[in-house]
C-alpha cells in the first residue's frame, strides 16, 4: 500500500481513498498525507487503519443521487472528496471529487454555448431567406 501513495504524484490522481470493510462496505478516508506522515514518522502502535480512521465525519453520496444536491452538501461540508455507495447493500462503488463536479458543469456551460451558437446561426438564416 505504501508503494501507491509514494509514487509518482501525476499517476496518483486523489489525495484521499476510501477504505472498506469486508462486505465493501466504507469504513472511512484515508489521506495521501497520512499515509506519507505514518511511513515517515511511524504507523501508529497497536492500531488498525480501521481504528485511525473511524472517527471521522464524512460526506458520502448515493449512485441514484442528483450531482446539484451532492454538490451543495459537498459545499456546506467543504468536502473536497465523497465516497459514493450503492443504496442496496451500502458497497463503496466510486470517489467523487470537485474537480469532477466543476469538469460536469464546465462541459455543460460549453454545450450550452454552442447550443445557442447554432440557435442565433439558425435565426440569421431565417432572417436572411425571409
Amino acid at each position: 500500500m505504501v508503494e501507491y501513495f509514494t509514487a509518482d504524484t501525476t499517476a496518483v490522481r486523489h489525495k484521499s481513498y476510501p477504505v472498506v470493510n469486508a462486505q465493501a462496505g466504507l469504513a472511512g478516508m484515508v489521506s495521501r498525507a497520512d499515509v506519507l506522515r505514518w511511513t515517515r514518522e511511524g504507523w501508529p502502535k497497536s492500531e488498525c487503519l480501521r481504528d485511525v480512521i473511524s472517527e471521522q465525519d464524512l460526506t458520502i453520496g448515493y449512485t441514484n443521487e442528483l450531482v446539484g444536491k451532492l454538490a451543495d452538501r459537498m459545499s456546506v461540508a467543504d468536502a473536497s472528496r465523497v465516497p459514493i455507495l450503492r443504496r442496496a447493500d451500502g458497497a463503496v462503488v466510486g470517489l467523487v471529487a470537485r474537480r469532477d463536479l466543476l469538469r460536469v458543469r464546465k462541459d455543460r456551460a460549453q454545450s450550452e454555448t454552442e447550443r445557442e451558437a447554432m440557435i442565433r446561426l439558425r435565426r440569421k438564416k431565417l432572417q436572411m431567406s425571409a
